[in-house]
């Protein structure tokens, strides 16, 4: 970080299996605190369905580097928002929420030495798919603040608040918050739907939030890096810091908490509200809010160790649709198979997906899916245009492609036919319908 500037590094080493908070935990826990930019990314680990601790298929994070409390660490999903077997569960050994958030590592097409690629699946392939994403909010904080890093605390709250909520209800030690959502998470960013303060031992800080009518769903999030805890305490959170959230009648609701407790009863069940006294992240989420203005509170329970610097982060979730792939510039071919995605809040309504071949003059229904998917795989269609748009809707609510895109065959039997010195001639097949080729040279 101090030299060439790296602010994110992803690793997937193991050290050991529900091995605890060890020095290597401090250690990473100290850099980070001591470089608010910093962040580390790190799998959870290929351990699922082992007995690494006092109950078999729990407590499996693999390595004191992973069950540290201010970096990330990840759990393995398939594309279908699956968990994987293999993917290691937490919690940490002392009931602290691991894995924090998910991201696909399953059956991940990648690059295998030497000079190939490979299919691979594991907690080694979500890893870096959480770390390529962090580098792109990076860069989009760059471009939005004058080409200046974000704080690695403001960055990780807009991952984790607005991931997509799998398995129970609110966290669990599975997904942790859940399959990550860039393009949520760049609008909480972009949109400035967050707070920073800090708070000393025994003091309060209060901040509002105006809500408007329709949200489906309010999200609302507490986190901070914590202060490095020395490896022989029993519970390794420093600086404990609590939330709660006021709604327009008063009403107050609490963070969810999950219980540690090493039974698969206990460790299975849903989060419920309550006093969060393990963890520097804290989640309270309010179903179908109603407009007006909403009062966060942040108490410095315990602040031992000085000042505790905090990030609050909020997303609004509305019933509606967004088409997130393909959004236009994509190019399709016929007869392969395309998966559609979007975005929506709810679990009622079937979702058609309609394509039009002429702008959007005219439609044809491809596929339909059920309220709880979020995709649908189509087999493109065997014809030629630059004027393809998708259109999904669910009743009333719909999504169109942002821009065209084109659905045209790849060129075949690309060759050389002559190589000089100072030129070289290649050919290709006709491609019927093309207006024009690109042609790349490596290097």
């Amino acid at each position: 970080i101090v030299n060439p500037g790296v602010v994110i590094t992803s690793t997937s080493y193991s050290d050991g299996c529900n091995a605890g908070y060890s020095t290597v935990s401090q250690m990473i826990d100290q850099q980070i605190w001591d470089y608010p930019q910093l962040m580390h990314v790190f799998s959870a680990g290929n351990q699922g369905g082992t007995n690494c601790g006092p109950i078999t298929g729990w407590y499996e994070i693999t390595g004191g580097h992973k069950v540290a409390k201010n970096c990330i660490t990840v759990a393995n999903v398939t594309k279908e928002d699956f968990i994987a077997p293999s993917s290691s569960r937490g919690p940490a050994e002392d009931g602290r929420l691991k894995p924090e958030i998910s991201a696909v590592g399953t059956n991940v097409y990648s690059t295998m030495d030497p000079n190939t690629y490979q299919v691979l699946t594991g907690t080694s392939m979500a890893c870096p798919g959480i770390a390529g994403t962090l580098t792109q909010l990076y860069e989009a904080w760059r471009t939005e603040h004058g080409g200046a890093n974000p704080q690695s605390d403001v960055i990780k709250t807009s991952v984790l608040v607005t991931a997509d909520d799998l398995g129970n209800s609110g966290p669990d030690y599975t997904f942790g918050y859940g399959r990550i959502n860039a393009k949520h998470a760049y609008d909480m960013l972009h949109n400035n739907q967050f707070f920073t303060d800090s708070v000393d031992q025994g003091q309060n800080k209060t901040f509002t939030v105006t809500i408007p009518s329709g949200v489906s769903q309010l999200r609302i999030m507490l986190y901070w890096n914590d202060y490095p805890a020395d490896p022989a305490a029993t519970t390794d959170l420093v600086n404990n810091l609590d939330l709660t959230v006021t709604d327009v009648s008063s009403n107050t609701t609490l963070p969810w908490v999950l219980d540690p407790t090493p039974n698969n009863s206990n460790l299975s069940a849903n989060a419920i509200h309550g006093v969060d006294n393990l963890n520097n992240s804290e989640l309270v989420t309010i179903n179908n809010a109603t407009a007006g203005t909403y009062t966060i509170h942040v108490a410095g329970t315990s602040v031992p160790f000085g000042v505790q610097h905090f990030v609050i982060g909020y997303q609004l979730l509305f019933d509606q649709v967004t088409l997130t792939y393909p959004i236009g510039g994509e190019h399709w071919v016929p007869g392969e198979t395309e998966r559609v995605r979007w975005d929506s809040y709810g679990a009622s309504g079937v979702f058609n997906i309609d394509l039009s071949n002429d702008g959007g003059a005219t439609w044809s229904n491809l596929a339909t899916a059920n309220a709880a998917l979020r995709y649908a795989d189509i087999t493109v269609p065997n014809f030629i245009s630059g004027q393809m748009l998708v259109r999904v809707s669910r009743g009333s609510l719909s999504d169109v492609s942002d821009t065209l895109f084109s659905l045209i065959p790849v060129p075949t039997n690309f060759h050389v036919t002559q190589a000089c010195p100072n030129s070289i001639t290649v050919k290709w097949d006709l491609v019927n319908g093309a207006t024009d080729y690109t042609i790349y040279k490596l290097g």
